[in-house]
């Protein structure tokens, strides 16, 4: 009866976690096609996946910033660390699901993510690091859209526009770094 009771428990704790996961915003993704903020999310997705397939931890942010951009980001010249890190504090400041700092994902991305990527010599990043930044990375994509759905935007842009001109954003900017 003792195993019988752990059998049960574990599907009970299987079928809670297949349903938690069925009912996040990314199970619903089409496949191919839809609309451009669920392109944009499929996208990310692909770069979350890479990530997780990764062995080098500074590989693994790299591509997790990459899923970041997917939905936040933007394609304008110059420093972009700050754009993308106060529209992810926004945009879980407005999805409820708390607040993710401004200051760490600037951080990760001036500090690591542009060095890396302009030739020089990153830090070390730990495991923890990208493990954390992973999970925040998955609730982005899944408060994008929500964030959309709710909104009306059909495409990313139109997401970009409102957390940049959420009356929320310059309170935020306080939290950053200098």
């Amino acid at each position: 009866t003792l195993m019988l009771r752990r059998h049960c428990a574990r599907a009970a704790n299987w079928e809670e976690a297949l349903e938690r996961a069925m009912s996040a915003p990314i199970s619903t993704l089409p496949v191919e096609g839809g609309s451009g903020v669920e392109q944009s999310a499929n996208r990310a997705l692909e770069w979350f996946e890479r990530a997780q397939l990764a062995t080098d931890t500074l590989i693994q942010l790299l591509y997790l910033f990459f899923a970041l951009e997917a939905i936040l980001g933007d394609t304008s010249e110059g420093l972009k660390a700050e754009a993308l890190a106060l529209r992810r504090a926004v945009l879980s400041h407005k999805q409820g699901s708390g607040f993710t700092h401004p200051g760490k994902t600037y951080s990760l991305y001036d500090e690591v993510r542009s060095t890396a990527v302009h030739g020089e010599d990153a830090p070390e990043v730990s495991a923890r690091q990208v493990d954390d930044f992973a999970w925040d990375v998955r609730l982005a994509i899944n408060e994008f859209l929500d964030f959309a759905k709710a909104h009306g935007c059909a495409r990313r842009g139109h997401v970009v526009t409102a957390l940049d001109e959420d009356p929320a954003r310059a309170e935020i900017k306080a939290f950053l770094p200098g």
